[in-house]
Parts: C-alpha cells; structure tokens; sequence
C-alpha cells in the first residue's frame, strides 16, 4: 500500500467519480482503477459500490478514509517540516473562528501570510464554538480561534484577552443610551438571540437561571446580520460581545455594557494536539495572537 494509492482513493471518494477524480490528478482512469483495485486486494474488499451514477465508499472504505486522509496529511507536514529546516516555512494551515473574529482578523492574517510567508496557504473555516472543537478533535482544523465562558475553562488553550459583554439597540433607544444596563432589566427586554449551540447565548441563559429570570426571546436566528438589523430597526435588542458591538455602531446601532453581573468571555487559541504542530501551524498562531491584538486595538476595545 502507497502514498499514490491512497491518494487515488481519496481523491475518488471526495469526487464520488472516476472521470473527475482523473482530472483532478492528471491520470489516465485506467490507471487510477487499477490502483484501486490493488489497493482493494490490499485491504481484502472492496472499497467503493460502483454505479452508473459514480462511485461510493463501502463499509470498508469508509472507516479506511479517515486513516488514509491522516497518513497523506502527515505526510505533507512532513515535507513541509524538511523545507522549514532549510529556512523556507511552507505548507496549508486550516484556521477554525467564530464568525465575528473572523471579520476582524481573517483578512489581515491572509495579507500577512501573502506578502511575508508566501509559502503558507490559509484555509479558513467559520463555525460556533462547539463546532470549532469538533473540529479541531476530528482534524478539520489544525488551530481554533473562539470563546470560553471564562479562564476555568480553558484546557491546553492560550489565553488572548476577556471581552465584556453588552446589549445592542437601535441608535438613540433610551435603554442603550448609558454606559451600562443591569442584567436583570435585559432580561425582560425583547431579545433577538443567536440560535443554540451558540456560547454567548448559553452563558446569557445560565445567567438569567441563576437569577430566577425568564428572557424574552422573540427571535432567534444563526447570522449575524439578521441580529444586526433587527436591533437597528428596533424592533428588538441583541447581545453582543464588545468587538462584535463596536464593528457594527456604524450600522445605525449603540450599546450598552451589561452589568450586575458582566458577562466576560474569554478568547482563546488552540493547536490540534494529536499530532506534533507543524512550523506553518506554529507561524499562523503566532501571528494570529498578533492580529487579534491588533483588531482590539483599533477597535478601542482592549483585552483585559
């Protein structure tokens, strides 16, 4: 069994289609069905149904993709290890954040990676929280960028900073007009909240249990845009973090810290840990604390 073959079967089971995955590796499809079938004899069955619609993965050949994508993907940090020796970093980093980080620094860690390390791809994944931990435990993603509802949590992660957490309404309404507001008047205000999973909303929920308090949420919904325009409008209010607020006050929106308790959420980074970083990977999360410093900064919203 070789590193063509498995990367044959790969490349097939991503496609579902013989014609296709030759094209995408620049094989003859006789030569791509031959390895397979070797590579079959190998694993003692076979690996894909074969239809006239394509090509699907069979009992077998599902529980050999993951260990096939794992041993090609090992591989590749290998490579990418020996040019690094000879000081040349190179190679693809899969970067999980939360939708409102990744407004804020996506871009100008690409443009870093671009124009000082343009041997390292980025390839950027937006997912809630738990997601992004699924993620990075499945190998989707080699660092995480996300909240924690606060420093007890963090297990093997960096801390980058603690963000408060405030109430976002309509420019001019009267409940946002001061610098803070107490949790329990949010409480009985119409509320347009993120959909579950989301971390913000669980910490806000087990906020208002802890106090006896009912939300009134009228409107739930996963994008941030929609919170967004809702909260201008009037309509109703959302709650944000403070960077994900002071990225959208120029939308026709203010906000109000919340107090009595503050909400504070903890931002923090995570390498995949199952297997040893590479030094692309070792870049990127070096210059990503960077850049998340950076976004706070020019924000006014400092880390605490």
């Amino acid at each position: 069994m070789d590193l063509q073959k498995l990367e044959i079967f790969v490349c097939i089971s991503r496609h579902g289609n013989l014609s296709k995955a030759a094209v995408a590796l620049d094989m003859l499809p006789s030569v791509m069905s031959r390895q397979v079938a070797a590579l079959e004899q190998a694993c003692g069955g076979k690996l894909f149904h074969r239809t006239g619609r394509g090509m699907a993965l069979t009992e077998l050949g599902g529980r050999l993709l993951p260990r096939a994508q794992a041993t090609l993907l090992e591989y590749k940090n290998l490579q990418d290890e020996v040019k690094s020796q000879h000081g040349v970093i190179s190679g693809e980093v899969r970067i999980g954040l939360v939708p409102s980080l990744a407004q804020a620094i996506a871009g100008p860690l690409f443009r870093c990676m671009r124009d000082e390390y343009p041997g390292v791809k980025l390839a950027v994944t937006e997912g809630v929280s738990a997601q992004l931990d699924a993620w990075r435990a499945s190998d989707s993603v080699d660092i995480t960028i996300l909240f924690r509802a606060g420093r007890s949590e963090l297990q093997n992660e960096d801390a980058l900073g603690d963000v408060e957490t405030y109430l976002v309404g309509a420019r001019e309404d009267p409940v946002t007009a001061g610098p803070s507001v107490c949790f329990a008047d949010v409480a009985a205000l119409p509320l347009v909240l993120a959909s579950a999973p989301n971390g913000l909303r669980a910490d806000v929920e087990r906020e208002a249990q802890r106090q006896g308090l009912k939300l009134n949420i009228v409107l739930e919904t996963n994008s941030l845009m929609v919170q967004t325009q809702v909260a201008a409008r009037g309509d109703a209010y959302t709650i944000m973090a403070g960077h994900a607020a002071s990225q959208r006050l120029g939308d026709g929106l203010q906000a109000s810290r919340i107090v009595a308790p503050s909400i504070v959420r903890t931002i923090a980074l995570s390498v995949a840990s199952h297997r040893p970083a590479s030094a692309a990977t070792r870049l990127v999360a070096r210059e990503a604390k960077k850049q998340v410093a950076e976004a706070f900064r020019t924000m006014g919203l400092e880390p605490r």
